[in-house]
């Protein structure tokens, strides 16, 4: 499916599909969403839940490297059941398909259909208060270090500012990698019929 495509319908029984390779190897995961489950299965492993039976409903951004922008649901049934669905396909070791837009509409049909069922449910996203803390706080640390070292070299014989400048320009895009993983993580609970824009993938 190329990230064009919505979800493959079945218009008479209400039933999207979503295709995705979670790992570089390892087998395609295969998601089913009806009117009352999600269903998913890969390789031999299988799972349902139904969905007035799910407990929790998370949203994160989790960059697999600096070229690819990776989104994860992870939806947790009350008997332990745990599905993860991920926005990019892996084809090889360096190579993913990216499929936003068909991931965009199965979660956000998946949460309406969580919704209508009445399942007391939460839904979260980011990542916990004890990781996300200690993520804007390792880039608060990095980005004074880098300060610090900035100056320091700008203050010494010609030619230094040109260190100082490489260290500025690597710490920016440093920081603005850090910055959108803090942002777009901070733990949080929002409402499933309005998902804030940030926590999906735009087309």
């Amino acid at each position: 499916m190329s990230e064009a495509e919505s979800p493959e319908p079945a218009a008479e029984t209400g039933t999207l599909v979503f295709r995705h390779r979670a790992r570089p190897i390892g087998p395609e995961t295969v998601l089913t969403l009806d009117a009352t489950s999600l269903a998913w299965r890969s390789g031999q492993r299988r799972g349902r839940v139904a969905l007035d039976e799910v407990e929790q409903v998370r949203l994160a951004f989790r960059p697999a490297n600096l070229n690819f922008k990776r989104y994860l649901v992870t939806v947790k049934g009350k008997g332990g059941q745990r599905a993860a669905i991920s926005n990019l396909s892996w084809r090889s070791m360096i190579a993913a398909e990216d499929k936003s837009a068909a991931f965009s509409d199965f979660v956000r049909e998946l949460h309406r259909r969580i919704a209508r069922a009445g399942a007391k449910a939460t839904f979260v996203s980011g990542i916990g208060w004890v990781r996300f803390i200690g993520a804007a706080a390792m880039a608060g640390v990095v980005l004074v270090t880098l300060a610090i070292f900035a100056a320091r070299f700008a203050t010494e014989e010609v030619g230094a500012w040109k260190v100082a400048l490489f260290t500025l320009l690597f710490g920016g895009v440093f920081m603005w990698q850090m910055g959108t993983f803090v942002l777009r993580n901070r733990p949080r609970r929002y409402d499933p019929e309005a998902i804030p824009d940030m926590l999906l993938p735009k087309p």
